[in-house]
């Protein structure tokens, strides 16, 4: 299946969408990262999350810390014991295994790269109603660095051509230096995805982790 095969809808007035980004959980659930226990603070945000009346949440990368496959069953398990309803969708971050996500997904984990939202309410244009897409594309590389395949950034310039009012890209790397420590694992091929958007003039905003 090509990456963005399998959509998910909305048909509502409005979105609201949370972003969380570097979970880094391990298989221990008492396990620390730099110091901090990340299954508790996961927990808890998913608390936070489920009074904020969400449509959507999307997990843009590095769900794992240590590769392994019951921190994805963790991560499984701590959405499905949470009072969070609404889907979830991820991408890829450096720390993660594609097809280790691919098995935890099923039922509120969704594994689709391509969210569609119709007919939302456009307060800028006179209420009139707009559709917008979201596209969780795939930045994870041979290396902690990121890098987009030509192949992906094909099928990503397909997805930009399709006729939509809007679009708004997910990925887990940087793809320009933010002069932090991240800027060594940052997307090696930035700028030539930053041309594929920004050609293409329907992409409103490229959300990293």
């Amino acid at each position: 299946m090509a990456w963005f095969d399998d959509t998910y809808t909305f048909n509502k007035p409005s979105l609201r969408i949370a972003h969380v980004t570097d979970c880094h959980l391990f298989a221990d659930r008492n396990a620390e990262y730099f110091g901090v226990n990340t299954a508790t603070y996961f927990q808890q945000a998913l608390e936070h999350m489920a009074l904020q009346q969400l449509d959507a949440v999307v997990f843009g990368g590095d769900l794992t810390q240590d590769h392994s496959v019951e921190s994805y069953l963790l991560f499984s398990e701590l959405i499905s014991n949470s009072t969070l309803t609404c889907p979830v969708f991820w991408l890829p971050g450096n720390h993660d295994e594609i097809a280790l996500l691919e098995q935890i997904s099923g039922g509120q984990i969704k594994a689709a790269k391509r969210l569609v939202a119709n007919n939302l309410t456009n307060n800028l244009t006179n209420n009139a109603s707009t559709d917008i897409e979201l596209l969780l594309i795939n930045s994870k590389g041979l290396t902690p660095a990121g890098w987009v395949t030509s192949e992906h950034l094909n099928e990503i310039s397909d997805c930009l051509a399709q006729p939509v009012s809007k679009q708004l890209v997910f990925c887990h790397h940087n793809p320009l230096p933010i002069n932090g420590y991240l800027d060594k694992h940052m997307l090696e091929n930035g700028p030539q995805l930053l041309n594929t958007l920004v050609n293409n003039g329907n992409v409103a905003a490229l959300i990293h982790g």
